[in-house]
């Protein structure tokens, strides 16, 4: 069910690994519970266009003004949507900051099909929470709202990634986007007012915007014969920074938050990827190939100094993500044993490195209360 679109780090590698076993039946075929999901080694290969891209001169003149998705066949209103044939989920999300702050979701296959989980930062407290047996339904990409929401993808409605939300005081998920085309690669705007995401329902992979009350999504890249994925906002809702092959490479661009002013802003001349913002808005942590293996980097904003590499490993790393303070990175690592990944948190010059999950399933992508 998961097409070619979903080949990229973060949604990258897991979903990559879906969607070849998806060709047994549907993602990780019929077998009983049990069964672990083995991810192969991850790649940062990037489907090529039919036409091939053009070589561009990336210039912060203003994009064309963001025009609302025609082709996205929406329900009308009202929105959101309940969805009923979703189990309760248990426990229910953290309520509080006190509670959250300390924790970390990601998603694992650990009971068979992907599913979202909680962890404490020392490791402890692991908490499930979605649980469907059905080996053919996946909840993946939890992203934490700054009021507590958990916005997440899932295929469990019409066999399309679509996006929904969980609330604090509400045992069911309320659906956000229902249209035949996959939603993935979510990014809370800092407001909590809006989600950025990536579907394909053009053709190519484009990042759009879309209001938490439902309605409409904006595209807000456009750019035909290009892919453009992982959408992040910066600290201040004015920028997001996301992943484009629409140059000679695999770079990172940053454009105002209504789609307007692109411009290239990490290029190593290697594949770069998963880009996150440090809460003062100063630094990028994101994944690079430039040394031959993908290892997470640092690099300067403003000076656009050399990067800095953090991780050395065999394995590979990827989904570097900065905790609200900016003292904490934490990011997903095979480094443990080979195609099987973990997650892990540092210091973010790359020091005290710690494994926080240790399963015989891949536990990946973390993401952290903003």
């Amino acid at each position: 069910m998961i097409s070619q679109h979903k080949n990229r780090l973060d949604l990258t590698f897991p979903l990559l690994a879906l969607r070849l076993a998806f060709t047994c039946a549907i993602l990780v075929g019929c077998g009983p519970a049990t069964t672990v999901v083995t991810l192969p080694a991850p790649t940062l290969e990037v489907r090529p266009s039919q036409t091939p891209a053009p070589t561009l001169e990336v210039r912060p003149s203003p994009t064309p003004e963001p025009e609302v998705a025609e082709t996205l066949v929406v329900k009308p209103s009202p929105y959101p949507l309940e969805v009923l044939d979703f189990r309760t989920f248990l426990p229910p999300v953290p309520s509080g900051l006190g509670e959250a702050a300390n924790q970390l979701l990601f998603f694992s296959n650990r009971s068979g099909n992907y599913q979202l989980y909680q962890i404490a930062l020392d490791g402890s407290g692991l908490v499930p929470l979605t649980h469907i047996p059905d080996m053919d339904i996946y909840d993946m990409e939890p992203a934490w709202s700054p009021d507590g929401r958990i916005a997440f993808t899932s295929n469990h409605v019409d066999g399309s990634w679509e996006i929904f939300m969980l609330y604090p005081d509400k045992p069911l998920p309320i659906q956000l986007t229902d249209w035949l085309a996959d939603s993935w690669s979510l990014a809370w705007s800092p407001d909590g007012q809006s989600l950025a995401f990536v579907s394909n329902v053009t053709g190519d992979d484009e990042i759009y915007l879309i209001s938490v009350e439902g309605g409409l999504p904006i595209n807000l890249t456009q750019s035909p014969n290009a892919q453009d994925y992982l959408p992040v906002w910066s600290p201040d809702g004015q920028k997001i920074a996301f992943v484009s092959d629409r140059g000679q490479s695999q770079d990172i661009y940053v454009m105002a938050s209504d789609g307007s002013g692109v411009i290239r802003l990490i290029d190593t001349g290697s594949r770069d990827s998963s880009p996150d913002w440090s809460p003062d808005g100063e630094r990028i942590a994101f994944v690079s190939d430039s040394e031959g293996n993908f290892e997470i980097y640092v690099m300067e904003i403003a000076e656009s100094n050399v990067p800095i590499r953090l991780t050395r490993t065999a394995g590979y790393e990827w989904s570097p993500t900065w905790s609200p303070d900016g003292k904490s990175i934490a990011f997903t690592s095979s480094r443990g044993q080979e195609e099987n990944y973990d997650v892990y948190i540092m210091s973010p010059d790359g020091s005290n490195q710690t494994q926080l999950t240790s399963d015989p399933s891949n536990d990946i992508i973390p993401r952290w209360w903003p």
